[in-house]
């Protein structure tokens, strides 16, 4: 049980370390996480009600975040990150873990605001030589005629710190 914790684990830092490197969570790690919590459920608790259980708060915190989606706060990866995560979970811990990721995500985000602060160019200051900019620059913006810097924050490592920080409250 304890080694299956511990690949649990790995593959959740694996996935957010991937994601603040790419701005991307792969695929096939969600299908691992879900395989192995899927293993876990199998090995610990057997029980269809607590398999019915997890895949409500999968499909819980899935729909959840996929309303995020689409008003463009989560990209994609994200939602389907959160919807493992709960099915890791299960329901009675949905609201617990969705708290924690919540002061998480606030933590890293500031974080993450100030290294970007320090990082772009002044806002005001050196808006007119951002005009002569191409259009087509990585995380760059068109507002009003002046190119601005969109702040892009990987969540998945604060979805990690998040749930690291609920099962150790608990």
């Amino acid at each position: 049980m304890m080694l299956l914790q511990v690949a649990i684990w790995s593959v959740l830092f694996t996935i957010g370390i991937h994601d603040a490197k790419k701005n991307q969570i792969p695929n096939y790690w969600l299908l691992i996480l879900i395989s192995l919590s899927f293993i876990e459920w199998g090995i610990s608790y057997s029980s269809l009600d607590i398999l019915i259980s997890k895949l409500a708060a999968g499909c819980l915190m899935f729909s959840i975040s996929l309303l995020l989606y689409f008003i463009k706060a989560m990209s994609a990866g994200d939602v389907k990150l959160l919807g493992a995560i709960g099915f890791l979970v299960g329901l009675s811990q949905v609201q617990s873990v969705g708290y924690w990721i919540i002061i998480a995500a606030g933590g890293v985000g500031t974080f993450y605001a100030l290294y970007n602060s320090i990082e772009s160019p002044r806002m005001l200051g050196r808006a007119n030589e951002n005009k002569k900019l191409s259009n087509n620059l990585g995380n760059k913006i068109k507002h009003k005629d002046v190119l601005i810097n969109r702040m892009v924050m990987p969540f998945a490592p604060a979805v990690v710190i998040g749930l690291a920080l609920h099962f150790y409250f608990i």
